[in-house]
């Protein structure tokens, strides 16, 4: 896939992130969700941010968190909601929500 995809389906997973959740609720209180996802060719430095990487794998997608490395969210790219639906699930179990279980 080129660049061009690759920055389309960034995109897709930061609108996908930042629509679910963001919310107003009836008794006046919000959450305003404004993460930045960013395509960064693989043979770059990762830096400092949580990685998303896309890969087709036999599992499901899921985060990796660890002692020893960052968290890093693994989509599986054969998913039909890999770049949709499976990131904003995902980044809850990132941001430790219980709601990534129950909105399942």
């Amino acid at each position: 896939m080129r660049a061009g995809g690759h920055i389309r389906r960034a995109q897709s997973i930061e609108h996908s992130i930042n629509h679910t959740w963001t919310e107003a609720f009836p008794d006046g209180y919000a959450v305003t969700c404004r993460i930045t996802v960013r395509y960064r060719d693989p043979d770059s430095a990762a830096g400092d941010a949580t990685q998303i990487e896309a890969l087709v794998i036999s599992g499901p997608s899921h985060v990796t968190d660890s002692l020893i490395f960052d968290r890093t969210m693994t989509l599986n790219a054969s998913e039909p909601d890999a770049f949709s639906w499976t990131p904003a699930h995902e980044i809850g179990h990132i941001i430790g929500s219980s709601l990534a279980t129950t909105l399942t």
